[in-house]
């Protein structure tokens, strides 16, 4: 996901389909926005090793 951002020189960079890229409304109207994948187990009751993850890249 990182490398991805890194490497769009605009909008258009990011607008994949496997990564469901769309522009926010409303108070976002100036923001775009991508599916991401966050990962996590738990630990009897809290949540541990949090993390965001690009599935393309990682699996």
């Amino acid at each position: 996901m990182e490398a991805n951002l890194n490497a769009a020189s605009g909008p258009d960079g990011m607008n994949t389909r496997s990564m469901k890229f769309h522009k926010l409304t409303g108070n976002l109207k100036d923001f775009y926005a991508v599916t991401v994948s966050v990962i996590f187990k738990f630990d009897d009751t809290n949540a541990i090793d949090v993390n965001c993850i690009d599935m393309q890249t990682n699996f």
